[in-house]
């Protein structure tokens, strides 16, 4: 298993396995097991490494099997899902010591009782826990609903932000996004994935006017994702001037309303052969947009390009196809379904 392919399937798995021969063989799980799970699991990736729903039921009700006590330091994300907490609540499931190998905070659809929270940020407490944990380097929300303006400043001012390397906010409602490129507190990250969120409120655009502008503090961005943001012509151009875009080499761009026109300034403006991974399927780019890949010096280097659901036709795969300047393992299958 620990040989086998790193995905949440097989780690389920794994972890199944390593609870059953924890509790029949202790000590040969002690002195043998653990320490060879260990050492392979450090090639999987820290998102994978959740800690079970079943662990976290009696890790909070002190009920605290050895199994779990025993297996708990090779976990590195805590995942957290459909609950309410209070701010006691909150800070006790965080603090707890059996974390302390944490290195991703990931919480999805999780209420916050604002009564309960007297004021204070739920993004602070979160913040102030991780300035505990040095470890920490990766914060994901998706679909925290009642987030609030002071929530977002935290996110951009506060000074364990720059300990952050990952940032995940999906499905935020984006009235106070601005916040976000306020201050410097953003500057160092490395991946935003700001996923179903909506471009656009009133007159503004959250991308063109705050997230990709020329001023933002986001600098370092490497991967970035907007699956699912209405993003259109407009947020390309602007995505085109965006200060970070030097930088990317991981861009997911799926479900989005943008056409061939925004596409072409993009790729005129990436810097060429940097790119290593693309996703612009379900874009209604046609066979111009696929042509203009096709042609792309920007994605000379590129190791992932998903492309499906485009409204383009046989031509667009042709061009593909028959394309001299995308590498050869990406054009293959293109190729083959031709007969080239």
């Amino acid at each position: 298993m620990l040989h086998g392919e790193p995905n949440a399937h097989n780690f389920k798995a794994l972890c199944a396995y390593l609870e059953e021969v924890v509790r029949t063989e202790r000590e040969r799980a002690a002195e043998q097991l653990i320490p060879y799970a260990d050492g392979l699991m450090r090639s999987w990736p820290d998102s994978l490494r959740r800690v079970p729903p079943s662990w976290l039921q009696h890790i909070e009700k002190d009920e605290l099997p050895w199994h779990i006590a025993q297996l708990c330091p090779l976990m590195r994300t805590l995942h957290v899902s459909n609950r309410v907490f209070s701010e006691d609540g909150f800070s006790e499931l965080l603090a707890n010591p059996l974390y302390a190998t944490i290195t991703h905070i990931d919480l999805h659809q999780v209420s916050v009782n604002i009564a309960y929270f007297s004021g204070s940020s739920f993004i602070g407490v979160i913040l102030s826990h991780i300035k505990a944990r040095p470890l920490i380097n990766s914060l994901s929300l998706n679909k925290i609903h009642m987030m609030q303006s002071v929530d977002f400043i935290a996110l951009a001012t506060h000074e364990v932000m720059a300990q952050l390397t990952r940032l995940t906010l999906r499905n935020i409602y984006p009235f106070y996004m601005e916040s976000l490129v306020s201050g410097d507190g953003l500057s160092r990250l490395r991946s935003l994935d700001l996923s179903h969120t909506k471009a656009s409120m009133s007159d503004v655009s959250l991308f063109k006017d705050y997230i990709f502008d020329q001023t933002s503090s986001l600098e370092r961005v490497e991967e970035l994702r907007v699956r699912g943001c209405e993003l259109g012509n407009e947020e390309l151009y602007a995505l085109a001037k965006a200060p970070f875009l030097g930088s990317l080499t991981h861009l997911d761009l799926r479900e989005n309303k943008f056409t061939a026109i925004g596409l072409e300034a993009l790729l005129k403006a990436l810097p060429h052969g940097r790119l290593r991974h693309l996703d612009i399927s379900k874009n209604k780019i046609g066979d111009k947009g696929l042509r203009l890949i096709a042609k792309s010096r920007a994605l000379t280097h590129l190791e992932v390009l998903r492309a499906y659901g485009m409204a383009g036709s046989e031509r667009g795969e042709l061009a593909l196809a028959s394309s001299s300047t995308l590498p050869a393992h990406i054009t293959a299958p293109y190729r083959q379904a031709h007969g080239l």
